[in-house]
């Protein structure tokens, strides 16, 4: 008896949800993950970030592709946001390189990546770094999560995360809600070239501003000198840049100075009329533009020089 009522009633409420418009107005569903092809994966989805357990665990190919990368980009999520897919995979195609962005979200500094480098004996040829936060002696409280997890919570988290994006738009298609508002916005990763992908991600096109960095090198030149050490010995050349966002941080003399004191090359497009999407980091537009202004940058230094094929 119970379980014919309650068929019965979800058959009709899901028949009212499609069919009476003044019920319908108000329903909500999730919508669907669309992967442009197999060989990207669900990064972010409301949830944790399931890319960090990915790449610190070596879960899928992505390791496989950063392990024969010549060069790999490194920085926080604002990194990720500032070089697209499609920028890198055309640069490639142009020089003969091979590029994997091993960027990670919550302002992760140097020591993840630098774990995630040993870890899986990654020795590119060269890294871009982007100087935002990168150099500090801290981690974010996510990364001891995903260091803590293990491997079988890593692959738990990951099957949950992936079960629910698949499942919850065909429950809430059956029942539909009255309340909840799901966020279609997500985060696809590729393991390709590592870069994001943004889907449905909030735009507000705020203008970007550059202003003057007033904090002290000292505090950042330590870590930066032991990572630098890190990777000479891994025959790793080593170029700055800094992604417009956090716009403190890309003043010219902190990039020049810091370069300076770590013997290497620095790339510091300046790109008029740059707008970053959520207030954070920049528009998709924008993104496009200073990639190829930081690629164009960045083909031109003696590091680059040495290792293009084309």
């Amino acid at each position: 008896m119970f379980g014919a009522t309650f068929l019965a009633l979800t058959a009709a409420g899901a028949w009212c949800a499609r069919h009476v418009q003044s019920i319908a107005r108000v329903t909500t569903t999730a919508s669907p993950i669309r992967y442009p092809d197999p060989s990207w994966y669900l990064a972010f989805d409301g949830g944790p970030q399931l890319d960090d357990y990915v790449l610190y665990y070596g879960l899928g190919p992505s390791i496989a592709h950063a392990r024969a990368a010549d060069m790999l980009i490194l920085g926080n999520s604002r990194v990720q946001f500032a070089f697209p897919d499609d920028a890198l995979r055309t640069f490639e195609a142009t020089h003969g390189v091979t590029i994997f962005s091993l960027g990670f979200g919550y302002v992760e500094g140097y020591s993840l990546p630098l774990d995630i480098i040993r870890k899986f004996d990654l020795r590119p040829k060269l890294v871009l770094v982007n100087v935002d936060d990168f150099f500090v002696d801290h981690e974010s409280e996510f990364a001891r999560v995903v260091r803590s997890s293990g491997r079988w919570g890593a692959v738990k988290t990951l099957w949950g995360a992936n079960a629910s994006a698949r499942l919850l738009p065909v429950f809430t298609r059956v029942f539909p809600s009255f309340v909840t508002r799901y966020d279609d916005a997500y985060l696809l990763r590729s393991s390709t070239t590592g870069a994001w992908l943004p889907v449905g991600w909030p735009h507000a096109d705020v203008p970007y501003a550059r202003t003057t960095f007033r904090g002290g090198i000292q505090r950042y030149l330590p870590p930066a000198l032991r990572f630098r050490d890190e990777m000479r010995r891994r025959g790793t050349a080593i170029v700055l840049t800094c992604v417009p966002a956090a716009d403190e941080w890309c003043a010219s003399t902190f990039v020049w100075v810091l370069a300076a004191r770590l013997g290497c090359s620095f790339v510091l497009p300046r790109v008029s009329g740059l707008t970053l999407g959520d207030r954070s980091h920049l528009s998709t537009a924008s993104a496009q533009r200073f990639a190829a202004a930081a690629l164009g940058e960045l083909e031109r230094t003696r590091e680059f020089r040495a290792i293009a094929r084309r």
